[in-house]
């Protein structure tokens, strides 16, 4: 479970991040390569589903990092909830 748990580590880390999270960071990228490259060797069995999932998102992340983004996604989610609470 190690190598899903740093992989979990991964995904949500620029949700627990303070300020604009740096998607460009080639460290940041490599961890996330380093950990999905553990699970596939390991061969961890999964419903197809989350392999969707995980490919998705692992897809979202390569393009975040070749554009190089910087996102605040703790003030983005307060916005929508300060949206979701309005409406």
């Amino acid at each position: 479970m190690a190598p899903i748990r740093r992989h979990h580590v991964w995904l949500v880390g620029p949700l627990e991040h303070k300020g604009p999270f740096d998607f460009g960071d080639v460290a940041y990228f490599r961890q996330g390569i380093e950990s999905m490259k553990e699970m596939v060797e390991k061969r961890y069995r999964a419903p197809a589903m989350y392999l969707y999932i995980f490919r998705s998102m692992f897809g979202l992340r390569v393009l975040s990092w070749r554009l190089k983004c910087r996102v605040d996604i703790a003030a983005l989610r307060r916005q929508e909830r300060q949206r979701r609470a309005n409406s």
